[in-house]
């Protein structure tokens, strides 16, 4: 009777080892099924790229530069385009790098095959030349220079010359520097009816007008007072003589100087 059971028992056992071997082996064949479409098959690959809120760059060139950052191997055998291994951080990251004029870029991954990828550009608030280079850049608002330039005069960006070299993607001036700048301008322009040509930047901002006098301001005062000042020396004490001005000193706090021709 104990040989039956004994011999009962061992058959049970060996048939949990065959039917534990026989799962295993589907297990792993699955597995290794799932692994194989996971890593080689086009299933997975990005094939739909959707592109949105672009104007200055060409749609061509956009696909062009992500298409080939996808061609890259992120693994030994695994295409970049393989969507289960895709970043779309590093892809915003790339763009970003490569297309300055892009100021943000969101994108958004779709399963199986598709990305889209909507754009912001930066916008033309001044035209910064160098002196040095004797070339002109596009800036925008955050005061990165973004953009080869053609210089202009008259234009609705502001004409700015600085002294150094000058590159795209270089963070030249502050947000709240190119904000002082083009409101002290336009407060020239429509409350003194006095049109700026450019401003130079130096140690201190330099406000050039076609009557041919300037003002001086520093760079660090608040420009909104300092135009105050500025509308109320012209009208006490310049008064009729605007015309023979050569330049307003704005440049220390609660101070204005002016000298005439």
């Amino acid at each position: 009777m104990d040989s039956l059971r004994w011999e009962n028992a061992y058959l049970k056992k060996k048939k949990f080892k065959s039917k534990l071997l026989i799962f295993s082996a589907i297990f792993l064949l699955l597995a290794f099924f799932v692994g194989y479409i996971a890593l080689f098959s086009d299933w997975f690959n990005i094939s739909n790229i959707v592109l949105s809120g672009h104007e200055q760059l060409g749609t061509e060139d956009l696909l062009s530069a992500i298409n080939n950052y996808l061609d890259k191997k992120v693994l030994l055998f695994v295409s970049g385009k393989n969507s289960i291994f895709f970043s779309e951080e590093k892809l915003a990251d790339f763009i970003t790098k490569s297309f300055p004029v892009i100021s943000n870029v969101s994108v958004k991954k779709e399963f199986p095959d598709k990305i889209s990828v909507v754009f912001k550009e930066r916008r033309p608030v001044l035209l910064v030349c160098s002196n040095a280079q004797n070339k002109c850049f596009y800036s925008d608002a955050e005061g990165v220079i973004y953009q080869d330039a053609p210089y202009s005069q008259g234009s609705l960006v502001v004409p700015v010359n600085v002294s150094q070299d000058l590159h795209e993607g270089l963070s030249l001036f502050s947000k709240n520097l190119v904000t002082g700048v083009i409101s002290f301008r336009d407060s020239i322009n429509e409350r003194l009816n006095a049109q700026v040509q450019r401003v130079e930047f130096g140690e201190s901002l330099v406000f050039k007008t076609y009557e041919g006098w300037e003002v001086r301001v520093d760079k660090d005062l608040d420009f909104n007072q300092r135009f105050e000042d500025l509308d109320l020396l012209l009208k006490t004490q310049v008064k009729e003589n605007r015309s023979k001005l050569d330049y307003i000193d704005l440049t220390i706090p609660k101070r204005a100087y002016y000298k005439l021709k």
